[in-house]
């Protein structure tokens, strides 16, 4: 699955990230007002946001364990820690996801709880360190393997922010990661071979 993100075009991972949400968010909003169906449309909003987490989380993802064997030497990646950082993000996020769909009502009621606040507000300041430390990683490593040197902010600082507002990003950064695969390929060389540890 990592590979097909990374061999993916631009306009697949837009249509999977925004595209296809967009006109499912639309679509139930006129099945709901319609049909005066709130719960329906709850979970056919939950199920859209899973799709499209799923393509940006699973793009995101295999740039940072896909790309990251190509490094040159001198830069410095700790894999371990950006797997860990990632999950965190992804299941702190589905799980702020769902419980502020599912128990908004609830939540709204219990917030007056310093406790409550504070867990909620802990795992909100989890979730945005790992994905700011995911998307700064991903582009670190985009532009190493670019430049084939050690990089510092500083070089990378336009794909940070590309991976950030992804829907503009997606179409700069990923027809540069297909030409990696490309090159690969004129060079008669097995491209998923040389992403695999």
């Amino acid at each position: 699955m990592r590979n097909w993100f990374l061999k993916a075009k631009h306009w697949q991972l837009f249509l999977g990230m925004f595209g296809f949400p967009i006109i499912g968010y639309f679509a139930l909003l006129g099945i709901s007002l319609a049909t005066n169906s709130y719960e329906a449309g709850v979970i056919g909003i939950l199920f859209i946001g899973i799709i499209s987490l799923f393509f940006y989380f699973g793009w995101l993802w295999s740039i940072g364990t896909g790309l990251s064997p190509k490094l040159p030497k001198v830069q410095s990646f700790s894999k371990f820690r950006f797997i860990i950082l990632f999950l965190l993000v992804v299941i702190f996020y589905f799980i702020f996801l769902l419980g502020s769909i599912l128990f908004l009502p609830l939540l709204v009621t219990m917030t007056t709880s310093v406790l409550v606040g504070a867990m909620v507000a802990l795992v909100y300041f989890l979730i945005i360190f790992g994905y700011f430390h995911t998307i700064y990683q991903d582009a670190k490593i985009l532009k190493a393997i670019e430049l084939q040197k050690k990089v510092k902010f500083g070089n990378f600082v336009g794909e940070f922010f590309l991976l950030w507002f992804y829907i503009v990003g997606v179409w700069v950064l990923q027809p540069r990661i297909n030409e990696y695969f490309k090159r690969a390929e004129t060079e008669e060389l097995d491209p998923l071979e040389h992403l695999v540890e």
